[in-house]
């Protein structure tokens, strides 16, 4: 398995990069010398200047970008991505993205899938649960 780190901000973020990235090595983890070939994508954030959120900001949607070349999504762009995509020929390659440090605490909840998102899957979930109590109850409607 391949890592890739990218950290911004204080030396203590520095430091726990250095510290994460000795606990990969000790796992049997390699360096990538690319994102774009790594299993693992790791971003350290830093919240204290709006410049370094800013730049975070958009590698992460740098990432989302590769992650859906990576998986072979019909709607990925491969442009600045060839790399990846040739990386991909022969199937997808999963990429798991991991953002922590003080901006990822700070912003938790807005780095989370949009809210929208989750309530169509709470709806195609009790959808789902209508349907089964529906089978097993000779096809009855629910009288809640």
């Amino acid at each position: 398995m391949t890592y890739f780190f990218e950290t911004y901000g204080c030396q203590m973020n520095i430091a726990e990069s250095a510290a994460v990235e000795q606990l990969l090595i000790a796992r049997g983890w390699t360096k990538a010398s690319d994102a774009q070939f790594a299993d693992m994508v790791i971003i350290n954030t830093c919240s204290v200047r709006a410049s370094a959120e800013s730049r975070i900001i958009g590698r992460l949607g740098y990432f989302t970008g590769l992650k859906a070349v990576r998986e072979k999504r019909p709607h990925a762009k491969t442009r600045k991505m060839e790399a990846a995509a040739a990386y991909v020929k022969d199937g997808p390659i999963p990429l798991t993205l991991v953002v922590m440090g003080c901006m990822a605490q700070r912003l938790l909840d807005s780095l989370k899938p949009k809210k929208r998102l989750a309530r169509n899957r709470l709806r195609r979930w009790n959808l789902c649960q209508e349907q089964v109590w529906r089978h097993n109850n000779g096809g009855a409607k629910r009288r809640d």
